[in-house]
């Protein structure tokens, strides 16, 4: 029943009753094919507030992704206290909506008890999951000031203040949206060059924590190329801004991701980074140990995306990977030996992947690595040789994950049907296009915007 009444909802044929989407470190796993159908996305604050703002961390379809975050939307803050200026910011858009409805629920509280050992009695003390013993000691200052030591405890917001006095900590001001700014921000061009930062609009003027995704790769792509494999949320880390450009001596073999997610870009200096960039980083260069993020760790990190992708074919990515120098044997694979006259045959190219293929699963287990992975990954690699426009060349596994999406050249526009069915060669024509889309426009629109039924 609950399924049925999900799918209802959505205006695409095949669609789940239910998509769940995560958007961690400034990439997104997927974006919903279909804007009617019900989806749970769960986020950070910097990822919903930049993309309500037209200006979301990791996003191509910047317009897109603010009607989402912006239309029939019910967005859940965890610890709202922590984050008034993006609850302010909500609320006064709403208030620009016809017909949109306030909830009548302003939050929703959990109560997370102490935990208990079998018998009922906690040995550890009452200590919190999150707030360790500062509950116990204010409801212990709340019980101290009560006239008589057997009254209920007074737990109006009024009678704490008085107790406890006002917090101390000042959430600082958020500017005004202004009409000439939120102008500049729903133009879907380029943006221009110094426009004003949406990050203090959520995240206040006090002390904003501007951040930057970071990847690990031991193939880092050369300015105007494309990364292989595509970056996903699993692998990124989200690093304040002024901590890496600190920890950074240098930007040499690093570069930073378009708009399309997939174009690398030359990093000029540290102090061209901004908010929301998407960073590459070689494996070699440390930074990340089992805890997360270290500006002192210098072991090579595990680029985590290789795994259920391939092996790619270039000298530095190799070394970086097992510390072994295949550069010979790479360039007779590729059939760009340098001090060949004449073309490699096919039966020279097979010996140098064969040799390629042996020399790695012969080296010991690369740092970080589980043995047992390791094995699997070098044994699933194949006796052939993959080639991409602009991608690197690689030697991919056996039966390769799918890396979702379709190659960015392929984009015409941000069509919601394909262009080209094998069912309906109609639509490859610019006039069946135009009408598929306007159907399946029309037909969201009838789902998401509001009833035509008499109210």
């Amino acid at each position: 029943m609950v399924a049925e009444r999900l799918r209802s909802l959505s205006a695409g044929r095949g669609e789940p009753p239910l998509k769940v989407i995560s958007l961690q470190g400034g990439l997104a796993s997927r974006r919903p094919t279909d804007p009617s159908c019900p989806t749970v996305i769960l986020g950070t604050l910097p990822m919903y507030g930049s993309r309500l703002l037209f200006r979301g961390y990791g996003s191509s379809r910047r317009a897109v992704d603010a009607a989402m975050a912006g239309t029939d939307s019910l967005v859940l803050l965890d610890e709202a206290h922590l984050a008034p200026h993006l609850r302010s910011l909500t609320v006064a858009l709403n208030e620009c909506i016809p017909g949109a409805q306030p909830l009548h629920g302003r939050a929703l509280y959990i109560h997370v008890p102490p935990g208990k050992r079998r018998g009922g009695k906690d040995k550890r003390g009452n200590l919190w999951p999150v707030y360790g013993k500062e509950p116990e000691h204010v409801l212990q200052r709340l019980k101290d000031a009560q006239p008589q030591p057997d009254e209920t405890v007074n737990l109006s917001p009024r009678r704490v203040a008085e107790v406890l006095g006002l917090p101390g900590e000042d959430p600082g001001r958020a500017p005004e949206v202004l009409p000439g700014i939120l102008w500049e921000w729903v133009k879907t061009t380029t943006p221009p060059e110094g426009e004003a930062p949406v990050e203090p609009y959520f995240s206040g003027m006090a002390s904003p924590e501007y951040t930057v995704s970071v990847i690990w790769r031991v193939h880092v792509p050369e300015s105007g190329r494309r990364l292989w494999p595509r970056a996903k949320d699993r692998e990124a880390v989200d690093i304040l801004i002024h901590e890496l450009k600190d920890t950074l001596k240098d930007t040499a073999d690093t570069c930073w991701l378009g708009s399309d997610g997939v174009t690398a870009e030359e990093v000029a200096s540290k102090d061209s980074l901004r908010p929301g960039d998407r960073i590459v980083l070689p494996t070699n260069r440390g930074l990340l140990d089992d805890f997360g993020w270290n500006p002192s760790a210098t072991d090579p990190v595990v680029d985590v995306s290789l795994t259920g992708q391939g092996l790619p074919l270039n000298p530095t990515a190799v070394k970086r990977l097992c510390g072994i120098d295949l550069a010979s044997e790479i360039k007779q694979a590729l059939g760009t030996e340098d001090d060949e006259t004449n073309e490699l045959d096919e039966a020279e190219r097979d010996q140098a992947i064969t040799a390629i293929l042996e020399a790695i699963r012969a080296v010991e287990t690369p740092k970080g690595w589980d043995p047992e992975e390791w094995s699997d990954f070098t044994d699933s690699l194949e006796p052939s040789i993959v080639e991409s426009r602009r991608e690197v060349a690689r030697l991919r596994v056996r039966s390769p994950q799918r890396e979702g999406g379709a190659p960015v050249d392929d984009f015409d526009e941000n069509s919601l049907v394909d262009s080209v069915s094998a069912s309906n060669r109609e639509l490859a024509t610019l006039a069946g296009h135009g009408q598929a889309v306007g159907g399946q426009s029309r037909m969201v629109a009838e789902q998401v915007g509001p009833s035509s039924a008499p109210m």
